[in-house]
């Protein structure tokens, strides 16, 4: 395997190369499974390479290493959304991170905490006052439905 804090190009910033390297850390802990990640040209396998239950994902954005970081779970769903990275066997993927639940944890308790303050001043900067409530609204329900006609 390629270091993977090394392997990327040099224009990518120290974070995410960082965040990439702590992130491949907790996926050197799988046991259960067998998870290939694909970057490019680079090719990076964690867990048990005999087991049956097997995926792959192949990252499209190398800033998505941060983004899973700092936002857990529900980042890697967005970023999946965002097709920040992709895979061909998500159920399998999502089986073996179930199986492997000390190190999703892992993820969850530890890194992500690095994202609260950034999403709580995201969240002050959009409160709801009276100048701000229209977006708001139109940021979380669907105006476009009959019921808010």
């Amino acid at each position: 395997m390629t270091d993977p804090v090394f392997a990327l190009e040099p224009d990518v910033p120290r974070n995410v190369r960082l965040a990439r390297w702590l992130l491949f850390r907790l996926l050197s802990g799988l046991r259960e499974g067998s998870l290939t990640v694909r970057e490019g040209a680079q090719t990076f396998h964690f867990g048990d390479p005999a087991a049956a239950l097997r995926a792959e994902a192949r990252v499209c954005t190398p800033e998505v290493y941060w983004r899973l970081l700092t936002g857990g779970s529900l980042a890697a769903a967005e970023a999946w959304m965002d097709v920040d990275w992709e895979s061909h066997q998500l159920t399998a993927l999502l089986q073996i991170l179930a199986r492997n639940g000390k190190v999703l944890g892992r993820l969850e308790r530890g890194f992500r905490l690095l994202g609260k303050p950034v999403a709580r001043l995201r969240h002050w900067t959009r409160r709801n006052t009276r100048a701000q409530a229209r977006e708001n609204i139109a940021a979380h329900y669907d105006l476009g439905n009959e019921f808010y006609a």
